[in-house]
């Protein structure tokens, strides 16, 4: 269950196609580039849902998934993206997120592009990712703070 993601419901018209994103895995210093399912309605093709627990670990130990939208300026450029990530004490610490960005995150973090017409769009070249990278770092470094608290910003501007 993902929090701010729009739920789409399974009709006869829905489709499950592939993305490309981004994920920082617990078990690895760097991210890595993942196919990660999303489910569309046919009749609303802007509207995706990113199938987001088939991907991170720890579906046991903390279920929910929190996300939120992050706009970030990288090189006179806007780029959007939808991170989602756990939160929950007994997840291991996250390796790729503290040598990025210098701050304690437990759990798998996933990065997918938002495109303007589309809420989920394929992740595309080297300086996409290097923005994504610094907006999983900016992003983390303000949720960090914050992890006390039980529910997180939907949006963020970085």
């Amino acid at each position: 269950m993902v929090m701010n993601q729009e739920q789409i419901p399974v009709t006869a018209t829905s489709t499950f196609r592939p993305v490309r994103t981004l994920l920082y895995p617990t078990n690895k210093p760097y991210p890595i580039i993942v196919s990660t399912n999303y489910h569309e309605n046919s009749m609303h093709p802007g509207q995706r849902q990113l199938l987001a627990v088939d991907v991170l670990t720890g579906a046991r130990t903390q279920p929910y998934i929190h996300d939120v939208v992050v706009t970030i300026a990288h090189r006179n450029k806007t780029y959007k993206f939808r991170i989602f990530f756990k939160r929950h004490k007994l997840l291991r610490t996250n390796r790729g997120i503290r040598r990025l960005a210098g701050v304690r995150v437990e759990g798998d973090v996933l990065l997918a592009a938002v495109g303007k017409n589309v809420d989920i769009r394929n992740l595309r070249g080297g300086e996409e990712r290097r923005a994504a990278n610094l907006a999983v770092k900016r992003t983390m470094k303000a949720l960090s703070p914050l992890r006390t608290r039980r529910r997180f910003p939907a949006k963020l501007s970085l």
